[in-house]
């Protein structure tokens, strides 16, 4: 009779860890960094191997770690065949928990062994941190005003309505201090109000924070003489003479 000695590992052909139809992407990483931030608990998780195998999905570190087949998949324990797909869907995972051990075990019919590192990943459902550090003045007469406000994690940003700005030069949001620089261009007098910005986290948690009512004047203010002590001759008697004249804006004067 006739025998194989199989000293080959099975190796994993394709791979794909799955959040949502645009949070996916290549299942076995072995980068040592996060690679997918998601609010999704259930994510899922598909591979093919060369060979006929098992195969288990472990972690170091939450030994809880379950999961089952996806509809239309062979059971967990069962041999998957060689170059076909199999699927499976988490248990729920642990909110705002990383997973960085996570190891895909493929042992084939000759009992070869083959571990692979799955990427990375973090289940983040808190909605940003935002605080205005330094709002822009209630009326004002430049239109590049800007404002500050702080941030506790790394984010991207959006305004609405839309409101034209110079800076940032992209939509990103760094922890800590963050600075938008308006581009209003306008040359009248306009209340900008009812304005938020929309802060999104890499798990798709977003905070709105609204930005304060502000007036652009831009208009200089329209005077008009009223009356003028001892009439308008270059010569009175009068030490203390009272001109008065009317504005159609509150201010301040200078002689």
């Amino acid at each position: 009779s006739s025998f194989t000695i199989d000293t080959t590992p099975p190796e994993v052909t394709s791979s794909e860890l799955k959040f949502s139809e645009t949070n996916k992407g290549i299942g076995i990483n072995s980068d040592s960094s996060i690679q997918f931030w998601s609010n999704i608990i259930q994510p899922s998780f598909e591979f093919e191997s060369d060979k006929n195998c098992y195969f288990t999905i472990t972690s170091v570190t939450d030994a809880s770690i379950s999961y089952t087949s996806d509809s239309g998949m062979p059971a967990i324990n069962s041999l998957i065949n060689a170059n076909t797909p199999m699927k499976v869907v988490f248990d729920a995972l642990g909110l705002n928990q990383t997973y960085t051990d996570l190891k895909l075990t493929l042992t084939d019919e000759a009992n070869n062994i083959n571990i692979f590192d799955i990427a990375q990943f973090e289940i983040d459902n808190t909605n940003p941190v935002l605080s205005i550090v330094n709002p822009i003045p209630t009326i004002i007469n430049i239109t590049s005003p800007s404002i500050i406000f702080s941030c506790d994690e790394i984010a991207t940003f959006e305004i609405t309505p839309v409101l034209s700005y110079t800076l940032p030069v992209d939509t990103n949001i760094i922890i800590g201090d963050n600075t938008i620089i308006f581009d209003l261009s306008s040359d009248s007098d306009q209340l900008y109000n009812n304005y938020i910005i929309k802060v999104t986290d890499r798990a798709g948690n977003f905070t709105d924070l609204n930005i304060p009512d502000f007036t652009l004047d831009r208009v200089p203010p329209t005077l008009e003489i009223v009356g003028f002590e001892g009439g308008f001759t270059n010569l009175i008697n009068i030490e203390n003479p009272q001109f008065t004249f009317k504005s159609d804006k509150k201010g301040i004067f200078e002689i």
